[in-house]
């Protein structure tokens, strides 16, 4: 995956430097601004440990590019192999709404959308995902099935955590619509913690055979992810 992030930063003409822990990228804008990204990919997605390893992080890139305005212009892109039963929203809602040093964005994956990406794309052609990006044909396929672990999914999600790039502006509302509409339904309903516990339940092998399922079975589940404290 970070060979695919790294591809879209050089294909626009980011510079990069490695630290032990990431990569930063930046490159100048208008005003003689410079514009960082440090991509880290991590094997666990652990809040805790994310945040409490921010300032290391900030303070090891500051300190070599000396620069009086890092703080105010640098992003934080966590990358994070997933399976479906590890992805955890609350996770990654911590990080992301986390205010200090960073404006930080969690991107996840799984192997099997990895894999059916990198063949649409050729491994790691930019221009290639690029152009995905734009055709409404994919989009609207997207749309349609809108399967939280596909490679549909990746490819927007991609979009939607790198908002430098440029894509259809028509692609782009809908898309931020489809991310955000859900998210805040629930959040307006206070309804978040069903959400996650919803999510921790209802698995994708549950999912696939729960048209197999009565009633009674899928009140069980919700009950004893209930009583079980989640």
């Amino acid at each position: 995956m970070k060979t695919i992030i790294e591809s879209l930063f050089k294909s626009h003409q980011f510079e990069r430097v490695e630290f032990s822990f990431g990569s930063l990228f930046f490159k100048n804008i208008e005003n003689d601004i410079r514009y960082y990204w440090l991509v880290i990919e991590v094997e666990i997605l652990d809040s805790f440990l994310i945040l409490n390893s921010q300032d290391f992080w900030f303070d090891e890139c500051n300190d070599l590019i000396k620069d009086k305005d890092f703080g105010k212009n640098t992003s934080l892109l966590i990358i994070n192999n997933s399976t479906t039963s590890d992805v955890e929203r609350q996770n990654i809602f911590k990080i992301e709404e986390d205010p200090y040093q960073f404006k930080k964005y969690v991107l996840t994956y799984t192997d099997d959308s990895l894999v059916i990406l990198k063949s649409k794309i050729e491994e790691d052609n930019s221009e290639r995902l690029l152009n995905l990006l734009v055709d409404e044909k994919i989009f609207n396929e997207y749309k349609e099935s809108h399967q939280n672990y596909s490679w549909h999914n990746l490819l927007y999600n991609i979009a939607h955590k790198l908002p430098f790039l440029k894509i259809n502006v028509a692609i782009n509302q809908n898309l931020e619509n489809l991310f955000s509409k859900s998210k805040d339904e629930f959040e307006r309903k206070n309804l978040t913690g069903f959400l996650d516990s919803f999510d921790q339940v209802f698995t994708e092998e549950i999912l696939e055979n729960f048209d197999k399922m009565n009633e009674d079975e899928v009140i069980e589940l919700l009950n004893f992810n209930i009583d079980n404290g989640n």
